[in-house]
């Protein structure tokens, strides 16, 4: 009972509340002359505004602002030779890393061949003054007559032969 009262009044207010279409003056009822195509396209388009010539009228204002006006060309030099500035600068700055990338990888190879270099030296040095070391006890004990057994078995004095 309580939802037909409810749908009475809420169809009693819809009818008193919005206007027929044939009470409206300035809106002929549809009189079925429009295919259904024309129909929907008048509901999109109700002012029916012709498209293609705004836009005609569009692009021929964008043309005249920018083609023909001469500062548009100015501008689209100079954006023009600004962008290839930068893209020199790029190439500069990257060739740049590139060749401190290798200077440092042959940096580190030059150090390492120079560790590597100073200690074989260093072997080198330790092993004569070890040698000469060897030879000069032996032309001492020589000079004094010093006799021991196995120094005339030694490698030292094959070398004064």
């Amino acid at each position: 009972m309580r939802r037909a009262v409810q749908r009475a009044a809420l169809t009693i207010l819809l009818c008193t509340s919005t206007p027929s279409v044939y009470a409206q003056g300035s809106r002929q009822p549809y009189t079925g002359r429009d295919t259904w195509y024309e129909f929907l396209l008048k509901q999109f388009n109700p002012r029916d505004v012709d498209y293609s010539a705004w836009l005609e009228k569009r692009r021929a204002a964008f043309l005249g602002a920018t083609l023909k006006d001469p500062h548009f060309w100015y501008s689209l030099s100079i954006t023009a030779g600004l962008l290839l500035m930068l893209i020199a600068y790029t190439k500069l700055r990257l060739d740049h890393r590139r060749a401190m990338r290798i200077t440092a990888e042959m940096m580190a190879d030059i150090y390492s061949h120079d560790l590597i270099s100073r200690a074989v030296a260093k072997e080198a040095i330790e092993k004569y003054n070890r040698h000469m070391e060897q030879c000069n006890r032996a032309m001492e004990a020589a000079e004094s007559g010093d006799s021991r057994p196995g120094w005339g078995d030694s490698t030292v004095d094959s070398f004064e032969n």
